[in-house]
């Protein structure tokens, strides 16, 4: 596994305010990072540096041989191309051929469940602008993936489909270096953590990230045979499960909740209710 991005006594100042000071970090190949912190305490800036959008005032930054695919936080919410038009003519920017282009473009478009339209971007759903947001960062096939906020503003059903294409992507070797604030894609997709506080970097602990869970509750009718329930021991899909006199309360990951609903239903129990809680104010509710 090796060095992708590798930096040494790192520092930026925006208008004589230190905003970086002084921090090492290496990224490794095949490797997924998440990077926390408060308001101002130099997220983006540090993604910008790491992309080679913004130079630092001092120290060294080295990259390896990579190909860096970038997703901002903000997207253009005005855009009159379609999503195909759109991510065609950057590919083509980026120096694809008119049939690689064409041919990348219908690629990620199937991947992201997205149809090829003929409506305006800037009539999609936030959700949809997201997808395109994270495609045009993969045309060129990146070997290193960095975004900024990437389920920012999205609903619970659309940040539920970008963690699933994010893990589809780490799943792949793609690296991931993210800023986010959500708890559930902190704990399930970064390898490792790290925080900046007052310009430097510190490690997050999984016993900190594991204060605040995301989980969906099913709560299903009691089995006849309460035996039944004894398949569910010890399943990794179920985070908890309580019997209650009349009903079951399952307690399952986001991701696996589908295949767990389809399990029970198989396993003779009807479903009462299916409620998802999320806890997206991780680190104060954090942003910057």
């Amino acid at each position: 596994m090796g060095i992708l991005i590798q930096g040494k006594s790192v520092s930026k100042k925006v208008n004589n305010n230190c905003i970086l000071d002084h921090i090492d970090f290496t990224f490794w190949q095949g490797e997924a990072v998440a990077i926390v912190g408060t308001n101002g305490s130099g997220k983006s800036t540090l993604l910008r540096l790491l992309t080679g959008i913004s130079e630092p005032s001092s120290g060294t930054i080295q990259r390896g041989n990579c190909r860096i695919g970038y997703v901002p936080e903000q997207f253009s919410v005005n855009i009159s191309f379609t999503g195909f038009d759109y991510l065609y003519h950057l590919g083509r920017i980026e120096g694809l051929s008119r049939e690689t282009s064409k041919k990348r473009t219908h690629q990620l478009l199937e991947q992201f469940g997205l149809q090829a339209t003929s409506k305006a971007m800037k009539l999609y759903s936030k959700g949809m602008r997201q997808k395109i947001n994270i495609m045009q960062a993969l045309l060129h096939s990146p070997s290193l993936l960095i975004l900024d906020e990437p389920l920012s503003g999205l609903d619970n059903t659309a940040q539920l489909e970008v963690e699933s294409i994010l893990h589809e992507l780490k799943e792949k070797g793609l690296t991931i270096i993210f800023t986010c604030h959500d708890h559930l894609l902190l704990k399930q997709l970064a390898d490792r953590t790290l925080q900046l506080r007052n310009g430097k970097f510190t490690e997050v602990t999984e016993t900190i990230l594991a204060t605040k869970e995301n989980t969906v509750t099913i709560e299903t009718t009691l089995p006849a045979d309460c035996l039944v329930l004894k398949q569910f021991d010890n399943n990794p899909k179920i985070n908890a499960m309580q019997i209650l006199a009349n009903k079951v309360i399952f307690k399952v990951h986001p991701l696996k909740s589908d295949e767990m609903i389809l399990q029970l239903i198989q396993a003779g129990v009807s479903i009462i209710s299916v409620t998802q809680i999320r806890q997206i104010d991780v680190f104060n509710n954090e942003r910057g």
